[in-house]
């Protein structure tokens, strides 16, 4: 018996995205694939970048120059949006309540060596590139133009990370500001201290040299030194 199929339901055609500008799509894949450049050090293959924005390795080089380009604008982006990211401010507001200077330091150290831990691959992968500018010397005159790129992108990923380092010594400062006048120095110099040992306890974690300092003895060892 011959089946007439002409009176039979057709499946639905499945709809398609909307069309995406350059930019959009641009953005898309920044947004997409920022985390895993930063934790990946700026180490991901065409094909890992691609699966993780869910396009085509096609699609990648229809928005970016090339794979260095895309990894650049990805760690560029991932910084920008810590830079712009308030929660660890709002976090460090709720809990600054003492007018005792040590309880307040060792609050402001609790909130930002964890948030140090959270940009460890960024701290790694930013020291990386100060050696790599270091090195830039060394290029073959035939990669001038190459040279060239490479030191103006390292330049400005430095100068976003220092974007971000400068809004923590802020910050540091606006906390201490209220027990200014329990302080043997300014605030900017308190503020500059703290920072400076919370980058030494912060990379000693990193490089696994654990200093044996709890956040309360580090805390104490600030504001009251090391003697007795």
């Amino acid at each position: 018996m011959i089946q007439d199929f002409s009176q039979q339901e057709q499946p639905a055609h499945r709809k398609r995205a909307p069309s995406m500008s350059v930019d959009e799509r641009r953005e898309a894949i920044l947004r997409a694939v920022g985390p895993h450049v930063v934790n990946a050090q700026m180490k991901l293959s065409t094909r890992e970048l691609a699966q993780y924005a869910g396009v085509a390795e096609g699609t990648l080089f229809r928005v970016f120059k090339d794979k260095q380009d895309l990894l650049q604008q990805a760690f560029h982006s991932e910084l920008e949006r810590m830079i712009e990211d308030d929660a660890w401010e709002k976090r460090l507001a709720k809990v600054q309540s003492s007018t005792d200077v040590q309880d307040r330091v060792e609050a402001c150290l609790t909130v930002l060596l964890e948030l140090f831990d959270d940009w460890s691959a960024i701290i790694i992968t930013m020291r990386q590139t100060m050696l790599t500018q270091q090195h830039q010397h060394r290029y073959n005159a035939s990669h001038h133009d190459e040279q060239a790129t490479h030191a103006t992108d390292h330049t400005s990923m430095a100068q976003l990370y220092q974007r971000l380092m400068l809004r923590v010594n802020q910050e540091l400062q606006h906390q201490l500001q209220p027990v200014a006048d329990q302080l043997s120095v300014p605030v900017e110099q308190a503020a500059a201290f703290i920072h400076m040992m919370m980058t030494a306890q912060s990379l000693a974690t990193l490089h696994h040299q654990n200093t044996g300092l709890t956040t309360h003895q580090l805390a104490r060892t600030i504001v009251h030194g090391i003697a007795r």
